[in-house]
């Protein structure tokens, strides 16, 4: 956060909304600018509701885009930074579905960590290209640290121009992976 508040455009164009998922799935931080988002204290407890959080994670993405819609303000693709430490185990709701057709729609950047032991095939089965990001516990940080730094690539540049991001496998810790999905 604190990059992303040292770049003026990233800190007047950077909207946050922070959901968190264990037994179920809740919005902890509203969709709100990046200058004033306070990072909660978050403890892992409880199973995983993942299709929830997806789920709920959509439909505050697309309630967002109908305001910017509603008040004729632009806006850059959403990014969906999922991360987890270990497998889904609620009601499948069709989400993951909605999600790669998000995905494929042009609509969603979507980044999937997993961090210690997680099951890597669901989680690479929520990204069009079935890649990961995988990280230690003592290193999951270096996630935020990448992702801070690619957004600020993203701000840099103009609408319209190929924007390359550095390889998350740059930090250390971090592992970029392609997983077959097929079994």
């Amino acid at each position: 956060m604190e990059a992303l508040n040292d770049n003026p455009r990233a800190r007047s164009t950077v909207d946050v909304c922070l959901i968190t998922f264990d037994s179920s799935a809740r919005v902890v931080v509203p969709f709100g600018p990046v200058s004033g988002f306070e990072a909660p204290m978050i403890v892992a407890s409880g199973t995983t509701a993942m299709h929830q959080a997806i789920d709920l994670a959509l439909r505050e993405d697309r309630a967002r885009k109908d305001l910017y819609q509603k008040t004729g303000t632009g806006h850059y693709r959403s990014w969906f930074f999922l991360l987890t430490d270990g497998s889904p185990n609620d009601a499948d709701n069709g989400a993951f579905e909605r999600l790669l057709e998000a995905q494929r729609a042009g609509s969603v950047n979507f980044y999937g960590v997993g961090i210690g032991d997680f099951n890597k095939k669901t989680l690479a089965s929520l990204s069009i290209e079935n890649k990961i990001i995988t990280a230690s516990r003592e290193s999951f940080q270096n996630a935020f640290c990448w992702l801070s730094s690619s957004i600020t690539k993203i701000m840099q540049s103009t609408p319209g121009d190929v924007v390359h991001l550095d390889s998350p496998s740059a930090y250390e810790g971090l592992h970029f992976e392609q997983i077959s999905v097929v079994s």
